[in-house]
């Protein structure tokens, strides 16, 4: 049998990028995203999935893509990962604005130790092999980069960052 140590952090919050700098790390990568009210946003996966509860009691988790709700909305979510609909559902309890989902980029650049360097993974929508998109961004990719520059050289100060990219569109830019 084979047993599974998980982290009791959720991942991509101020808190869990602070305790991968306080455990030595000399730099975090997270992604970048846009939210519908076009502020960029710490989050892994294009799509999250939220729970409703039918009149039985099942719990259901329903897809949605993050490009489609505002921060506010994405904040008043209880979220889950897409892996628990076959995983089981994992709970985490956000003790502090530290540990709750969808920090803002302009947050981790001002509430994490400038001396942490970030390497920023633009999340852009690819073409798959089989033709699919992963996501089609509403936002146009001057637009997106735009917004994601505009808070590094607002908020980056002296930090050190490394922008990348799985889009070579996004790299040229």
């Amino acid at each position: 049998m084979i047993f599974c140590s998980c982290s009791h952090q959720r991942e991509n919050t101020i808190s869990s990028l602070k305790n991968a700098y306080n455990h030595g790390a000399d730099m975090v990568e997270f992604d970048v995203q846009l939210s519908k009210d076009k502020i960029p946003v710490i989050y892994h996966d294009f799509e999250l999935c939220t729970s409703s509860v039918s009149r039985d009691g099942e719990q259901n988790l329903i897809p949605t893509q993050l490009k489609n709700l505002t921060l506010a909305q994405l904040r008043g979510l209880k979220i889950h990962h897409h892996s628990e609909v076959q995983n089981g559902l994992k709970e985490f309890t956000e003790e502090s604005v530290e540990d709750r989902a969808f920090p803002t980029l302009e947050e981790a650049l001002t509430n994490i130790d400038e001396s942490c360097g970030f390497n920023i993974e633009l999340k852009w929508d690819m073409m798959l092999k089989d033709g699919s998109n992963e996501c089609h961004f509403a936002f146009e990719i001057n637009l997106f980069l735009d917004k994601v520059l505009e808070a590094v050289l607002k908020f980056g100060s002296r930090r050190k960052i490394v922008f990348s990219s799985f889009n070579p569109d996004v790299c040229t830019m």
